[in-house]
């Protein structure tokens, strides 16, 4: 590896941080397998974006973070491994690619397409392709661009035990018809919902934790949001 610039750079061009621990980019023209270096901790957001005759990458097991829509344009990549030592992951790894992901961690909870962390509380990445879909009622976080570019979805069920939605949790869901809340609090951000086919969105408030007008002023905004129930808890 040479160094420039405070990066190194690997005989393939791939550039990692000064401390070898972060991977940062892969170039676009890589073609073939690519072997992460020993050593790696971080795989950086965006790091094999557009390489697009990526046929597979191999993670050692140092690595524990993976960062954000880490496969967008990879055409060519069939398969990807989540390396045993990943714990938590606070944002989907895989928007926007749709192909075969093997779970060795045993930090992660891979099952019927949709990856959760350990105790199912915090939803990562939903990646089946179904019109509806109920969150499991351990999940309380939804996290960033979990549900992002689900084309099939038409209808999110959200359980009371949701306190906590991230950024563009459903954008480009463009067929999504409505998203039925049963609890939402302040923590709810407009962005969660921005850029989807929402028409509808129903509030249900509950006693222990109703709903504020401040938050409904924010939800109100959305600019795809045409009509907001709050019922009684």
């Amino acid at each position: 590896m040479t160094q420039d610039n405070n990066e190194y750079v690997d005989v393939y061009g791939a550039r990692y941080s000064s401390d070898g621990k972060t991977l940062l980019r892969v170039p676009e023209d890589f073609i073939g397998e690519y072997t992460v270096r020993e050593g790696t901790e971080i795989i950086g957001t965006d790091a094999f974006d557009r390489c697009s005759k990526l046929t597979g990458v191999v993670f050692p097991d140092s690595v524990t973070t993976l960062g954000y829509m880490l496969f967008l344009y990879c055409f060519s990549l069939e398969t990807v491994e989540i390396p045993p030592n990943v714990k938590d992951l606070d944002e989907n790894p895989f928007t926007n690619w749709d192909e075969e992901v093997i779970n060795r961690s045993p930090y992660l909870v891979y099952e019927d397409e949709v990856l959760f962390n350990k105790d199912k509380t915090k939803l990562i990445s939903f990646r089946k392709e179904t019109d509806r879909y109920a969150i499991p009622d351990s999940v309380k976080i939804i996290g960033k661009k979990a549900f992002h570019s689900r084309d099939y979805l038409k209808e999110v069920v959200i359980p009371q035990s949701v306190t906590t939605t991230r950024e563009w949790t459903l954008r480009w869901c463009v067929h999504l018809d409505s998203a039925a809340a049963t609890h939402l609090t302040t923590t709810a951000k407009q962005k969660s919902y921005a850029d989807s086919g929402i028409q509808l969105l129903i509030l249900k408030a509950h006693k222990s934790s109703p709903l504020s007008l401040k938050s409904l002023r924010t939800l109100r905004t959305l600019r795809t949001l045409s009509w907001v129930e709050a019922a009684a808890g």
